[in-house]
Formats: structure tokens, C-alpha cells, sequence
């Protein structure tokens, strides 16, 4: 995503890089623009009794934040989507991001990292593992089930991109992720879709033998 937004990669879908649009009268003195993926969170509907939830349509997001760089080096925050550039960016980026998920995996597996995040959630908020009578002593115990872990990356290589617009010197920075689960699920944002209890209805029960899992 920074790579697109500082015009240093042409993405997969028509997005329109922040570099291409960015005029230098929007551009302020030390100005930085940041951008950051979080969850679309008004995108949860679950069933009348809960024991159904259903995540629907386009699920990211990319938020702008705009900030400048003090005398003293310090970063100041100076609001959310603070010109007409980053907006027409992020705007872009999140209309076209199913589109881009398709061609670039990277794109797709971020999606289901917040997905993954929000059921998560969901299933802790609505206690399912005790409601189950599930104790997780297998999945639980690494002894039994170890998980695989890898070395976190310390640092990672720099992309820079200086532009001159007029007489102003841009120098756009990237972003990140944020990921708040918990607010998709906030009762606020909740929709009831009295659909999903026949789709949870319809799944039935499977009976399983001793030591089976599911998926056998």
C-alpha cells in the first residue's frame, strides 16, 4: 500500500497513486501523509438468538491521517484525511480493494487476518467454548499441540520517495494496520438478520465417534 500511495508501484486495479493527485497547495511545510488499513466495522449481522453471525461486503478499509514534522522532530497528528489527494487515495484504494485482493494474495490474506480477528471476537464475546462444554485442554496445551513460531523481523527495507511539486518537497510516508475487533461487534454496529437462523438451523448436528474431529 505505501509502495502505491508514494507512486513507487503500479497496483493491480485502478488506484490512483496520492503522488499523481497531490497538488503543491495542499502540501504543507514538513507535511507527511500516513495511511492505515482497519476493518469496515459496520459490516456485522447475526442472528435473533446470536448463535449465527455472518460478516458481509467489502470488510477493509484505508483510513487517512494527516501529519507534519515539528522543528524538534516530533510528529504531530493533524487530523484524518486532511487534503483532497489522500482522499481521492484512500477512497480509491477501499473501492477497489475486492478487485485488488483478487490479483495481488497479499491483498486477500490481510482480509481474512481481520475476518479471522472479528469471528474471534465474536465467539469470546458470546462465550461459545463454554456454552459447548469445550476446554481446549488439546488445542490449549502446546505440549500436546505445539504451534509452529517464527522469528519477528527487526527491521525491514526503506522506501523512500522525494517529489517536488512547484516549489514544495514532498515526502510521503506509508502506514500500516489497525485492527480493533471488538468495536465490529459492539452492539452499536450489530445488525439482526432473522435469515441466518434458518442457515444455522440447516447445519444440523453431526455425531462423531470418540477421538473424530469434524473435518474427517
Amino acid at each position: 500500500m505505501k509502495l502505491i500511495g508514494i507512486g513507487l508501484e503500479v497496483p493491480a486495479a485502478d488506484i490512483p497513486s496520492y503522488v499523481s493527485k497531490a497538488r503543491p497547495a495542499e502540501v504543507n511545510a514538513n507535511g507527511l501523509a500516513r495511511w492505515y488499513f482497519t476493518p469496515q466495522y459496520d459490516c456485522v449481522r447475526v442472528s435473533e438468538d446470536r448463535n449465527a453471525m455472518e460478516l458481509v461486503g467489502s470488510r477493509v478499509q484505508l483510513i487517512g491521517e494527516n501529519e507534519r514534522v515539528t522543528a524538534e522532530g516530533v510528529r504531530v497528528a493533524e487530523g484524518r484525511e486532511g487534503n483532497q489527494a489522500s482522499r481521492a487515495f484512500t477512497t480509491a484504494f477501499t473501492k477497489q480493494y475486492d478487485t485488488l485482493a483478487q490479483r495481488s494474495p497479499v491483498f486477500a490474506q490481510l482480509r481474512s487476518c481481520m475476518d479471522l480477528s472479528i469471528a474471534a471476537a465474536y465467539i469470546q464475546q458470546q462465550d461459545f467454548y463454554g456454552l459447548a462444554g469445550w476446554e481446549m485442554d488439546f488445542f490449549g496445551d502446546e505440549s500436546a499441540f505445539s504451534v509452529e513460531s517464527y522469528e519477528s523481523p527487526k527491521q525491514v527495507e526503506t522506501a523512500v520517495n522525494a517529489i517536488w511539486r512547484g516549489s514544495r518537497l514532498m515526502t510521503p510516508v506509508g502506514g500500516g494496520v489497525t485492527i480493533e475487533p471488538r468495536r465490529a461487534i459492539d452492539p452499536a454496529r450489530v445488525q439482526i438478520d432473522g435469515q441466518l437462523s434458518g442457515v444455522h438451523q440447516s447445519t444440523g448436528s453431526v455425531e462423531l465417534a470418540e477421538g473424530q474431529w469434524w473435518w474427517d
